[in-house]
């Protein structure tokens, strides 16, 4: 299993995708589930093999989302950013 990408930034309010690429296609547990280590800071929510990531709150330091497959995990690093003014 891939991640793309790996680390992330995204403003409070705004979403990012993460792409789960399975492998060997022929896996047969194909269900991707993922878990953010502070969802005060950032949710994570699954379709098929897309992580979309959530911002919540302005982050000092990123936050750790789990994502598995099959039994094995990866990690992504999300730093959320308070909003530009303009």
């Amino acid at each position: 299993m891939t991640l793309a990408p790996t680390t992330t930034s995204l403003e409070v309010g705004k979403t990012a995708d993460v792409v789960v690429t399975i492998a060997p296609l022929d896996a047969t547990d194909k269900t991707v589930t993922a878990k953010s280590a502070d969802e005060s800071k950032v949710t994570a929510a699954v379709t098929g093999t897309t992580v979309t990531l959530t911002g919540v709150a302005a982050t000092d330091t990123p936050v750790s989302v789990t994502v598995t497959v099959g039994g094995k995990t990866a990690t992504v690093a999300v730093t959320v950013i308070a909003p530009t003014e303009g």
